[in-house]
């Protein structure tokens, strides 16, 4: 797999001029564009079984995927990001916490940019990841749902409850194949 993501540095725009502006956007087009690529290869390879450990790749993926997204949006905190991300399927706050088992509060916190502890960023994360993929699949008030449901992709267990046990490439697989319309 190719290497990690270099990104160019951030700027203040109030610093640059017209042309240095445009050289900027071209450096962070190329970054993206690079990430993307590895994106694909990197999909290519865990779908032929070609990885020893995909689930360290998947996160290693993910972890550029969330750098690159922090890049882009600036100052904005990694912990707000993924709360946005996750919380897209929720009719609440108090639904998001409840889903992932934690305390109110704790979400209220989330959302006002306060980082999460280790555990939780990579639940935010991983439901985010598995949240983006059904926004494209299932209405939005239906995500909650297969959430908690139980699925028969994932061995008659809640997709919910496989990801809060750190199994995203699970979830991720059972996505696709509720995608593509195989039968369990």
């Amino acid at each position: 797999m190719s290497a990690a993501v270099e990104l160019p540095p951030r700027s203040n725009d109030s610093d640059r001029d017209e042309s240095s502006g445009a050289r900027s956007a071209l450096e962070e087009l190329r970054a993206i564009s690079a990430h993307l690529g590895n994106l694909a290869e990197a999909r290519e390879l865990l779908a032929a079984g070609e990885v020893e450990d995909p689930e360290k790749s998947l996160a290693r993926i993910l972890r550029e995927t969330a750098e690159l997204a922090t890049h882009l949006t600036g100052s904005l905190p990694a912990a707000w990001s993924q709360y946005i991300l996750a919380r897209t399927a929720f009719e609440s706050d108090s639904a998001l916490a409840d889903t992932l088992g934690v305390n109110r509060s704790r979400v209220a916190r989330w959302k006002q940019g306060e980082a999460a502890d280790p555990e939780n960023e990579e639940r935010l994360r991983h439901l985010g990841v598995v949240v983006s993929l059904l926004a494209g699949y299932l209405d939005r008030r239906a995500i909650p749902d297969w959430l908690t449901g139980v699925n028969p992709h994932l061995g008659h267990r809640r997709p919910i409850d496989v990801l809060m046990a750190g199994r995203l490439s699970e979830v991720v697989a059972a996505v696709e194949a509720e995608i593509s319309g195989a039968y369990a």
